[in-house]
């Protein structure tokens, strides 16, 4: 089969030219041919993934923006997210599922460097989003009458533009800009090959300080609900005297009560009975008067 020379930073006509010769050829990639079935199963297998990853996240945008009751400070940070992941499965998975298929770059040359930055971005974006939600579930918790004081919709919006802000920062600048190495394997697969500041760099802001802070802000939550829920305990159910540290503590019964103490369900009242006995009493005393 025909294999052409790796493409330079700055493809013109010629790449394009090299694009459709190795194209035409009989078989694509190595290994890969397109009478085998091997890769069209793979096709349908991947195409499902994208078709149920862009159907899911637009009926979830979709389902906020439908009821009224949905859109709050707190829903903002999760269309956040399904906006994430719907750019990936309509931006970033398709061509890299023909690049897997193909084992080459059948797009236009220029596409693959605005496909890297599209793929940096999105990846970042949703650890990112991830990271806000943490803090918007922490501040519910941790102070829940203030929170509407805190998470305002203008600071909500705020860290949304931040987050995506910051992902476009560490995907389009390096990459425009040239900070980074920007290479194509001899098979013509568009891959980002990037220098060691910058992969340590864009790891950090995007992946590991972000990480931190999501374990951080769930443990910080999960002991907060549990002494949470200690509490809401001690207020159902106080403990009540003549207990012992190894019984649970029960309220008393009514059963028990009238068991302890005199039980008067079938004799009269006391007060009752002096009153039927005392005519007795005046009328042995004074036999003779009427």
């Amino acid at each position: 089969s025909y294999r052409s020379p790796p493409l330079k930073a700055a493809s013109g006509v010629d790449a394009w030219n090299v694009h459709r010769s190795f194209n035409d050829s009989g078989t694509i990639g190595d290994g890969w041919s397109i009478s085998g079935s091997g890769p069209w199963l793979l096709a349908v297998m991947l195409s499902l993934i994208i078709l149920v990853t862009a159907c899911g996240n637009i009926l979830l945008i979709a389902l906020v923006f439908a009821h009224r009751s949905l859109r709050c400070t707190s829903n903002c940070f999760l269309v956040s997210l399904f906006l994430s992941d719907l750019m990936v499965a309509l931006v970033v998975m398709p061509p890299a599922m023909l690049n897997v298929l193909c084992g080459t770059w059948v797009l236009a040359p220029g596409f693959c460097p605005v496909w890297l930055c599209f793929d940096v971005m999105c990846c970042s974006a949703s650890i990112l989003n991830l990271c806000v939600i943490s803090l918007d579930r922490y501040l519910f918790i941790i102070s829940p009458l203030r929170y509407k004081q805190h998470m305002t919709p203008p600071r909500a919006l705020l860290l949304v533009g931040g987050a995506w802000g910051l992902a476009a920062l560490t995907s389009f600048l390096p990459i425009k800009m040239d900070w980074h190495s920007l290479g194509r394997t001899p098979s013509m697969q568009c891959r980002l090959r990037v220098t060691l500041p910058f992969a340590l760099v864009a790891t950090f802001l995007t992946f590991f300080l972000p990480s931190t802070a999501i374990c951080f802000t769930y443990c910080r939550i999960l002991l907060a609900a549990r002494r949470q829920a200690r509490q809401v305990e001690a207020l159902t159910h106080p403990p009540y005297p003549h207990h012992s540290p190894g019984e649970p503590s029960h309220p008393p019964s009514t059963s028990h009560a009238i068991q302890d103490g005199d039980d008067y369900s079938h004799q009269e009242p006391p007060v009752l009975r002096q009153a039927l006995v005392s005519p007795q009493n005046k009328v042995k005393k004074h036999p003779h008067s009427r």
